[in-house]
Order: structure tokens, then C-alpha cells, then sequence
């Protein structure tokens, strides 16, 4: 795997962020009352801190021995994320595209085109992320920007505090949509430089964005965001006509970053396994199983238990396969 430099491993993980924010959904955090939301962003984002730390302490003793079995699994995993990447973008497309085109050939072939994307290189990847993710994240600034004439006191919640039970589940909710803390293990070793500054500017500015976005929808949109299935994107449209080609773009090319970006980490994976010309059929395998897994799955059936197992996922290779699978000094 190519190697990037700090701030190109800070826009990679942040693009996705953008994305999210963009497609936060009504049981996201939307409608909490203020101090129970500063309360989860702020344990969402000690969270984030907590499951970098096994791999930070890895790599400073020895680093990570990828045996086998810890590149199936990490090649399963990056399969994994995209496919509930996949699930939640044909979702919103079916809600949003207004158009006689497709969505599941709109779906098939940003998976192709990722994946193919993904055989470049995580440097070719890294440097065009920083484009995508700066003009990104200008894009959704702007549409804070116009939604905060919008806002009205009246439609926050009275500021009480639910409770930290209440807190915990919306903070354990919210994980799945930072699913690059899976891959942190794998992604660590190409990069040039240090990465905690890189990381700790990645979990500050995930905080901010996500207060920001759900601090204004609910001063936009007050209880009716628990009603429509996107309420950020629904304020940003409803406030001006015009932005919806802003919201594609930002919606389309964060995608992107993050289908190239898993689809590197299991081509990477593939091959160090099988040798590089086992890349091409991978990526056709990878794509049709994607696809395929996509089209059968019902319409919003699957969520919780994938959530869970999401979860799941994250202990195992965020947090145990580090420590598991780290390198013996030599005394």
C-alpha cells in the first residue's frame, strides 16, 4: 500500500463525516434537547479517542502482525462497511433522485467505478479526498450558513437532561456512522508522518460538524424532524430550491472517497494474500457481491442487527486485533 502524508489520512476519514452529517437520519440526533446533545457528542467523541488508542500503543510496541486470518477478516470488514454504505445510499437516492434513472444502476456503478478507483492506490486517493473533502466541506458550511436566518428558539426542546442511559444509546447509535476507526490498524503504517494530530483533528472537527448540523436542523425543522427520513437535507433544500445540485455533489463525491478508500483496504488485503493478479477478478467479485447482498436485502429490514453486529465488528478489530495480533520485541 502506498504511503500518504498526516493531512491526507485526516481528509480521508473526514470525508465520510460529510457525508453522514448530510444524511443524518430522523433517529439520529436530531430533536435532542442541547445538553443532552453536547453530552453525546461529547462521549461519541472520547469513544473515538478510546478505540484509536489499542492501535496507537501497537504500532509503538512492535506494531501488527497481519497473519492470514487478520486479512480475511479486515477484507470481510472493508465488504462489510461498504455494503452499509451501499444500503443507506440507495436509501436516500430513492427518497431524493427525482429522476427516470435507476437508482440500483446509479448504485452498481459507483460501486464499479470505487472499486476500479481502488486499484490505484491510497496516495492517488489521498490527495484527490483533500479536493473532494475541502470543496465538501465548504459546501456544507454554506448550508449552515443559510439555514441559521431560519432557525426559532421555539422549536428546541425545553434544555433538561434525559439522563446518561439515554446519552449512552444515542452515542451507541451513532457509531456505526464513523466506521473508519475499523480500519485505523490497517491504515496506520501508510502514513508518513505522526498521526494523532491528524486523529485528534479528525474526532474535534467530527464533533463540531455534528453539533452544528443537528443544532441547526432542529432550530430549522423543531419536532417535524422526527418526521421526515433526512431532516438536514430537508431544511437545506426547503430553505432554498437552488442548492440541490451542491447537496448531489457533496453527497456523490463523499460517497466516492469512501467507497475507494475500504475498496483500497481490501484490495490491499487480496493482494498481499493472493498476489496482484488476483486484484482484477477481486474486484469483480467484490462489486457483484455488493451488489448482489444490496438487491436482496429488504428495504430497511436489516438495520438493528446490522448495527449490532457492526458494533461488534468494531470491538473486535478496532480494539482486540491490535492488542491480539501485536509484534514481540526481540529483548
Amino acid at each position: 500500500m502506498t504511503r500518504i502524508s498526516a493531512s491526507q489520512f485526516f481528509w480521508l476519514l473526514f470525508a465520510g463525516r460529510l457525508s453522514n452529517c448530510l444524511l443524518l437520519p430522523s433517529e439520529s440526533l436530531h430533536a435532542l434537547s442541547v445538553p443532552d446533545l453536547l453530552a453525546v457528542t461529547a462521549l461519541n467523541a472520547l469513544v473515538l479517542l478510546v478505540v484509536w488508542l489499542p492501535t496507537r500503543w501497537a504500532y509503538r510496541h512492535g506494531g501488527v502482525h497481519f497473519s492470514m486470518p487478520v486479512r480475511v477478516g479486515y477484507a470481510l470488514l472493508a465488504l462489510f462497511v461498504l455494503y452499509l454504505d451501499v444500503l443507506q445510499f440507495g436509501s436516500f437516492a430513492a427518497r431524493t433522485v427525482k429522476t427516470e434513472f435507476s437508482v440500483d444502476l446509479l448504485t452498481a456503478a459507483l460501486v464499479v467505478v470505487g472499486l476500479l478507483g481502488a486499484m490505484y492506490g491510497l496516495e492517488v486517493i489521498g490527495r484527490a479526498a483533500t479536493v473532494i473533502a475541502a470543496v465538501g466541506l465548504l459546501i456544507l458550511f454554506t448550508f449552515v450558513l443559510l439555514l441559521l436566518p431560519h432557525m426559532q428558539s421555539l422549536c428546541f426542546p425545553p434544555a433538561t437532561f434525559s439522563g446518561f442511559a439515554n446519552v449512552l444509546s444515542h452515542t451507541v447509535r451513532e457509531l456505526p456512522r464513523t466506521a473508519e476507526v475499523a480500519i485505523l490498524v490497517v491504515l496506520y503504517p501508510s502514513v508518513k508522518e505522526k498521526t494523532g494530530r491528524a486523529y485528534g483533528w479528525f474526532i474535534g472537527m467530527t464533533a463540531v460538524l455534528t453539533l452544528s448540523v443537528c443544532v441547526v436542523t432542529t432550530g430549522v425543522l423543531g419536532a417535524y424532524a422526527g418526521e421526515t427520513a433526512y431532516p438536514f437535507y430537508t431544511a437545506v433544500t426547503a430553505a432554498s430550491p437552488y442548492v440541490e445540485l451542491a447537496a448531489a455533489v457533496l453527497w456523490l463525491g463523499t460517497f466516492f472517497v469512501r467507497v475507494v478508500l475500504f475498496g483500497t483496504v481490501y484490495l490491499e488485503q487480496i493482494r498481499r494474500l493472493l498476489g496482484e493478479r488476483a486484484c482484477w477478478p477481486a474486484v469483480g467479485l467484490g462489486a457483484a457481491a455488493l451488489i448482489g447482498m444490496v438487491l436482496v436485502s429488504e428495504n430497511g429490514g436489516p438495520w438493528r442487527w446490522l448495527t449490532y453486529l457492526y458494533i461488534g465488528a468494531l470491538v473486535l478489530f478496532a480494539v482486540a486485533v491490535p492488542l491480539m495480533a501485536r509484534k514481540r520485541r526481540n529483548v
